[in-house]
């Protein structure tokens, strides 16, 4: 309790010292000046002392006692007016022949302030104005902004449907184009089956009945007189037969044969066209992948880890193929109006 009342007792005069130390600066602000002309003394200085901390006792907490007497008083008589302060007279009087203007000339006195006064309301009023015109052209602006957007937007409708036709018609030109490729292809087989077919049957009438003419298979009327014995040219002819049957198999027969070589060795020729053929429809077909509902071509490329920029069309068109273009396109139109 001891220290609690030393350490109240050093608050309050350090609080003492900051309240003189306030007064006494107050003091020299509101201090009166002696004007250049004005040759009257000026007030005396002095200090008004605060005495509000005095009037309340510091080291007493406790109440004082107190009684309650009734007395009976005369009435007072009302309080008179406080006469005004008048201070005491100090100093000499003085009396100096001094004309007019030659101390304080008005016009020359007043004249900056004019200048200031009038300067500065020009000023404002032409701030004011260009702040007028700054936000009506902002107002324009933002107009032909929105008129701008609208009509990229339109034009990239107009844009993604001609795409869609020029797919279309891209689209039904091939199928075309395969069909006629087809037909074609087809027309040109049966071409080439039929001209090998004629090349190798050309001489085949002629060269069998030579050959039948020299193996002499037509009976004559002579030889049917010698032959007499029917054993023996039933024995020759079973021969013949044979052998005929023998030269066919050697003619015709498997890839061995004179055709079969002959097909082999023309199927050889073929191939090399055939897989070049085969080659540009496999090329058609992956190129044209990215049409297919279940194929699609996946490409592995190596990660930089540096974001690729990507155009304005190609994400409007992923949108597209993904089918939430309209969402999109309300997302990016939310995110703009935000901005803006």
């Amino acid at each position: 309790m001891q220290k609690e009342e030393l350490r109240i007792k050093a608050e309050r005069e350090k609080k003492k010292v900051e309240m003189i130390k306030s007064q006494l600066i107050e003091f020299k602000k509101s201090k009166n000046k002696i004007s250049p002309y004005d040759l009257r003394p000026g007030p005396p200085a002095r200090i008004e002392v605060d005495l509000t901390y005095f009037l309340t006792e510091q080291n007493k907490p406790a109440r004082p006692e107190e009684s309650e007497v009734k007395c009976q008083t005369d009435e007072f008589l009302p309080r008179p007016p406080t006469p005004p302060y008048i201070p005491k007279k100090t100093g000499i009087d003085k009396i100096t022949q001094i004309e007019d203007y030659d101390l304080f000339d008005y016009d020359r006195e007043v004249q900056p302030i004019l200048n200031v006064l009038l300067s500065k309301t020009v000023e404002q009023a032409l701030l004011e104005v260009e702040e007028e015109t700054e936000l009506e052209e902002i107002r324009r602006f933002k107009g032909g902004a929105y008129k701008r957007q609208a009509e990229e937007r339109e034009s990239w409708e107009q844009e993604v449907k001609r795409e869609i036709a020029r797919i279309k018609a891209k689209n039904k030109a091939l199928k075309i184009a395969r069909a006629k490729r087809e037909q074609q292809a087809r027309t040109l087989q049966k071409i080439q089956c039929l001209a090998v077919a004629k090349a190798y049957l050309k001489n085949t009438f002629m060269g069998s009945m030579e050959a039948l003419n020299a193996q002499h298979t037509w009976r004559s009327r002579f030889e049917d007189q010698l032959n007499i014995n029917y054993k023996d040219w039933l024995l020759k002819k079973v021969q013949d037969e044979f052998i005929k049957g023998i030269k066919v198999e050697e003619f015709v027969g498997g890839e061995s044969g004179i055709i079969g070589s002959q097909v082999q060795a023309l199927e050889e020729t073929k191939e090399p066209i055939r897989k070049s053929i085969a080659a540009n429809i496999a090329k058609k077909h992956r190129i044209r992948e990215i049409e297919s509902d279940n194929k699609r071509t996946v490409q592995f490329l190596f990660d930089p880890k540096v974001k690729v920029k990507i155009a304005p069309f190609t994400r409007k068109y992923l949108r597209f193929i993904e089918g939430n273009l309209t969402q999109f396109e309300n997302e990016e139109r939310e995110k703009f109006e935000s901005y803006i």
